[in-house]
């Protein structure tokens, strides 16, 4: 909420293309969080999430189908802690996974698995953002640790933005082969079965008709140079298609989700 879903033109997008596309519930960051925002407890917040995961997204029947990305700034204010209790809640009650955005020039990742697994969250069901925007080896491998996920979803982005001018944030992007290296050192070293990858387009220079690598560039550019480093067919196939079953699966067994 608070960063302009559109449900119903992502059910146009799925039945357009035959993609599997799954919508998100909860709040991102504190600066687009609603005007009453103190006032909602967490309880409320996790109905709120429970009901979009059970019923779907008000007005468009469009049901969720993982909790976030919740957001979280340069520090977890308390209303971002609020969000990620709720969250916790509500996954404990539909056992679905967790996206947690972390801002990428303050690693907040293990703050961020302590407040959810400590609201009754299954760490192996929570997925730390944007650990390959700086990349911190040790840090990363502290958050796969402690069995949740961690992601690099940055590829194709290899700038600097300028917090004078973006004011939200500012630093520096790794490049496209760093993360890979950076994935093959982490393969290495046991941390298979943490890893997701992606590319979090967000911008609109990101797309092809703006001059971006589009949506593709994993699949087109990034596997190859995966091969390219050492990691393996069955490294891939583990990275782009079991990790993502484990973590987007829900175990209807012990919901009423049906």
């Amino acid at each position: 909420r608070g960063i302009g879903r559109d449900p119903e033109q992502l059910r146009k997008i799925s039945r357009l293309t035959g993609l599997n596309i799954i919508a998100g519930c909860g709040y991102y960051t504190q600066d687009t969080h609603p005007a009453d925002m103190d006032k909602k407890t967490v309880d409320e917040i996790k109905d709120e999430m429970v009901s979009e995961i059970k019923n779907g997204i008000p007005w468009t029947g469009v049901r969720a189908g993982v909790i976030g990305e919740l957001g979280t700034s340069d520090i977890i204010y308390p209303n971002e802690k609020k969000v990620l209790t709720a969250g916790a809640k509500a996954h404990a009650e539909t056992g679905t996974g967790i996206i947690v955005h972390i801002y990428p020039w303050a690693p907040n990742g293990l703050e961020a698995i302590d407040i959810l697994t400590s609201g009754g969250a299954d760490v192996k069901k929570i997925n730390i953002n944007h650990v390959d925007v700086e990349i911190d080896i040790e840090y990363i491998k502290k958050v796969g640790d402690t069995g949740a996920f961690f992601e690099f979803d940055n590829f194709g982005k290899e700038y600097f933005i300028d917090s004078r001018y973006r004011g939200f944030s500012g630093g520096v992007f790794a490049r496209d082969i760093e993360r890979v290296k950076a994935l093959k050192e982490l393969i290495d070293s046991g941390y298979l079965s943490n890893i997701l990858i992606t590319c979090d387009v967000c911008l609109k220079t990101l797309l092809h008709a703006y001059g971006g690598w589009g949506y593709d560039h994993i699949l087109t550019y990034i596997l190859p140079m995966m091969k390219d480093e050492g990691i393996t067919d069955n490294q891939i196939d583990i990275i782009i298609k079991e990790n993502p079953k484990r973590f987007l699966n829900i175990d209807r067994s012990w919901t009423n989700i049906t």
